[in-house]
């Protein structure tokens, strides 16, 4: 419910990853359970799977496992959903974070330390970044990269929210399916 032009948003930045020269990266911000997450997982079940990775966390290390495993070209061309990124303005994840959402490179290398050994992080870019999180890092040059949005958090869409939830449960459907019509 609401916040149409915040969903259509949403979609042209995740759809950025694969069709356009130019990712659009999105942040969303606001306070808890205004529907950042919930606009963000809306969209990416429109896409296919392949499309996005969508990890509970992930930190630069366990980036660097991941594109061992698979190779430097597991994340090019993919939405990257980060949700709660509270944590993340770590001095290593806000480097992350400006390599993987730098316009002007094409592969993005990091140096880390692993097993006591040096060892190198390369992903091979375009990535699309999404994150949410309840207040924005102090990371000017990270801000920039960010297009920040902010879910309508007004007492009217609550209502209008708590309403469509309520007419849910009276014809037994579930609280957060989508409607029949948009399967």
């Amino acid at each position: 419910k609401g916040d149409e032009a915040l969903k259509i948003w949403e979609l042209i930045s995740a759809l950025s990853a694969k069709c356009s020269t130019r990712q659009i990266d999105s942040w969303a911000v606001g306070p808890s359970g205004k529907g950042k997450s919930h606009i963000k997982r809306a969209i990416v079940k429109f896409l296919p799977e392949e499309a996005y990775e969508s990890p509970n966390s992930m930190t630069p290390k366990a980036m660097l496992y991941k594109t061992q495993k698979e190779g430097s070209d597991y994340f090019q061309g993919k939405l990257l959903f980060l949700d709660e990124a509270e944590g993340y303005d770590s001095d290593d994840a806000v480097v992350l974070l400006r390599g993987l959402t730098d316009p002007d490179e094409d592969t993005f290398t990091h140096e880390i330390v692993k097993d006591q050994e040096h060892a190198m992080l390369e992903i091979k870019k375009p990535v699309t970044v999404w994150f949410t999180s309840v207040e924005s890092m102090n990371d000017e040059q990270l801000k920039n990269r960010f297009i920040l949005t902010n879910p309508d958090g007004s007492s009217e869409l609550d209502n209008r929210v708590f309403q469509h939830q309520q007419i849910n449960l009276h014809t037994g459907q579930e609280l957060g399916t989508p409607p029949a019509e948009a399967v």
